[in-house]
């Protein structure tokens, strides 16, 4: 993979840029949560970025928008152990990322770093106290949507949906 559009979209000045980039990068790492082989020297290169706050504002919109497709992606093209790598990849940033989503205010990197947080911690416990912190917070639309579809992964249901429910009655 061409490494030019990464550092065009981890150095971008504005939305457009940002965006014309991260559709250079897709391809070749990413497609439909389908991961290729350039996927995991790839996330090695965004989550150091973001990690290190080395990108614009709109380069860690669009690094983390990529991570949340990374994570999430439970298949590969020819590697099945591709997935889980990139995931530890990210895993091993989890003590930054985890004190980066406690610092945001910024809607749009809170929500994409809740389901990245989420698809890369392994430890249930730890996962799951999260999920509990989070729920008791006033979050924004894309913040909150992002928590209650991880909710509902992580319990089949949307458990603080299901506490508000009997509160009221």
């Amino acid at each position: 993979m061409d490494p030019a559009p990464i550092g065009v979209m981890l150095s971008a000045p504005d939305s457009k840029t940002a965006n014309k980039a991260y559709w250079q990068i897709e391809g070749p790492a990413f497609y439909s949560r389908q991961l290729e082989e350039a996927a995991l020297p790839v996330t090695r290169v965004l989550v150091d970025a973001v990690c290190k706050g080395e990108c614009t504002y709109w380069g860690t919109v669009y690094a983390t928008d990529a991570l949340v497709e990374i994570t999430c992606s439970h298949t590969s093209a020819g590697r099945t152990d591709l997935p889980d790598r990139c995931r530890a990849v990210v895993r091993a940033h989890l003590p930054r990322l985890y004190q980066m989503l406690e610092q945001t205010t910024d809607d749009r990197i809170r929500s994409r770093l809740i389901t990245i947080v989420y698809n890369a911690e392994d430890d249930t416990p730890t996962r799951r106290a999260l999920l509990e912190r989070l729920s008791h917070q006033d979050l924004p639309g894309p913040s909150d949507n992002a928590l209650h579809w991880n909710l509902v992964e992580e319990y089949g249901e949307d458990r603080r949906t299901q506490e508000q429910n009997r509160k009221k009655h």
